[in-house]
């Protein structure tokens, strides 16, 4: 098997992690997203059962399920509560995404996740690339993605990293301030210098 090229994007939420993943998947890289496999992982009986035990049975909705803005508001407002709920998901979703690596044939993956350099997450890349943002930006991105207040944007973007923390670890850092089209000339020109590494 050919050696895979692995992307990690990393950044804080509304930075535009997702945006640059789809830049990417459109030059033709896979992308695995680790929030979604996150989905995956506390849909898990035994995952919610921990869940549950943790933070209480209120953070599951009437089918039983894990009731996310819920469980959003406890983690994002408290660092004890994040991390409880990252010691019971991080080792999972690392394992996830390293079987979708090994029985993924494409020959560039990018991997979006907002904790890949505080993970084992890191150690399957090749490279990581840190998208960052103006805090105004991404305070008004998460309100009109997640339906949140500016008081919850702000808690979210507090409980993570400082864009100078993930730019810290990484091997290219993109700026992105709302120029779409300077955000895909950066694309494009670190995509196509890792390529002739």
């Amino acid at each position: 098997m050919n050696k895979k090229l692995v992307l990690g994007i990393t950044g804080g939420s509304g930075s535009g992690k997702s945006q640059v993943c789809k830049l990417l998947a459109s030059m033709g890289a896979q992308i695995m997203d680790a929030d979604e496999v996150g989905h995956t992982v506390t849909s898990y009986p035994e995952v919610l059962e921990e869940i549950k035990v943790e933070f209480g049975s209120d953070v599951l909705n009437e089918n039983g399920l894990l009731d996310r803005k819920k469980l959003g508001e406890i983690v994002f407002a408290s660092k004890s509560a994040l991390e409880a709920l990252n010691v019971m998901t991080h080792k999972r979703i690392f394992d996830e995404i390293e079987k979708r690596l090994s029985e993924s044939d494409a020959e560039v993956v990018a991997i979006d996740a907002a904790v890949l350099q505080k993970t084992r997450l890191k150690d399957l890349c090749s490279f990581i690339i840190a998208v960052v943002a103006p805090m105004n930006m991404r305070v008004e991105r998460i309100m009109q993605r997640d339906a949140l207040s500016e008081e919850g944007a702000r808690m979210r973007i507090a409980s993570q990293p400082t864009d100078a923390q993930y730019a810290h670890g990484a091997d290219f850092v993109i700026l992105n301030n709302g120029n779409v089209e300077n955000l895909n000339r950066r694309v494009i020109e670190i995509f196509e210098t890792i390529r002739e590494e």
